[in-house]
């Protein structure tokens, strides 16, 4: 699965806010393997290999000098671009030494509030083409957690409707209403759904379908697109045109990364989170 998910899709790994330009790097572990990202002081981001090229030591704890990384057993230099310009014990032999370095460099994109990168080998695949990704920042709010379980296991959750009237009853009873206005919340509790699956060119469409004491039925509607992402229905104070956001990246086969959040074409969700 791992091979699949490396050589076919973008993975996100990071808000865009939590890697500071001229910060320390930072450990990534996707996929099983560790990795190290920082952003250089001109913006760009760095992302490579934990282990140093030449004796493996992690350059999660080298020295951040200027656009560049220098390893603290002996000094060599990564630059932001993964090329090693600095090996210091060669002398003036260093430069040449450095051209042949091979370092293992991965290209990282920045869209919708998250920092992704390509593991693969080659030619990236194409970008998601999620229309909420050209949305402005303050319509997109989204979380990053990591969650001591299989990403399937996440996955499966966000994909569940059933538990949805039961684990988060506290936070849905509130707005539930006789006539089902608060977005339908009130369904949520009295009928167990029936399930409807449809396949579509992108993955599956799920439809959580829920019959009312008045014969009318309440339809809860999520989205799969495979290997990891989910998108269920959402409601932030009346507002229309939201959905909430699931990624669920494996970190290894025990934890994942999960990215939750809410988008909206009409709402800034900022100031609502805010209120």
């Amino acid at each position: 699965m791992a091979r699949l998910m490396r050589g076919h899709y973008w993975l996100p790994f990071s808000r865009v806010p939590a890697l500071a330009a001229g910060a320390p790097p930072a450990r990534v572990r996707l996929l099983g393997v560790n990795y190290v990202a920082w952003r250089a002081p001109d913006g760009r981001i760095g992302f490579i290999d934990e282990g140093c090229p030449h004796r493996g030591v992690s350059m999660a704890l080298a020295r951040v000098e200027g656009c560049a990384l220098r390893c603290l057993f002996h000094g060599w230099l990564i630059d932001v671009s993964g090329k090693c310009i600095e090996v210091p014990a060669e002398g003036e032999r260093s430069a040449e030494i450095g051209a042949r370095v091979p370092v293992r460099h991965y290209p990282t994109v920045e869209k919708g509030g998250l920092i992704w990168v390509w593991l693969g080998e080659g030619e990236a695949a194409p970008f998601p083409d999620f229309a909420w990704l050209d949305l402005p920042e303050e319509n997109i709010w989204m979380t990053r957690s990591v969650w001591p379980v299989n990403w399937l296991q996440g996955l499966e959750a966000a994909m569940d409707t059933a538990h949805v009237g039961h684990l988060h009853r506290g936070w849905h009873q509130p707005e539930a209403t006789e006539d089902a206005g608060a977005g339908g919340h009130a369904s949520l509790f009295a009928i167990q759904p029936r399930f409807e699956i449809e396949e579509t060119a992108y993955g599956l469409r799920s439809a959580g379908v829920r019959k009312g004491e008045d014969g009318t039925s309440y339809v809860r509607i999520s989205e799969f697109l495979p290997p990891f992402t989910a998108m269920t229905p959402g409601s932030l104070d009346g507002a229309k045109g939201e959905a909430s956001l699931y990624f669920f990246v494996p970190v290894d086969d025990r934890s994942h990364l999960q990215f939750f959040g809410f988008f909206s074409q009409h709402e800034q969700l900022g100031s609502f989170f805010m209120r």
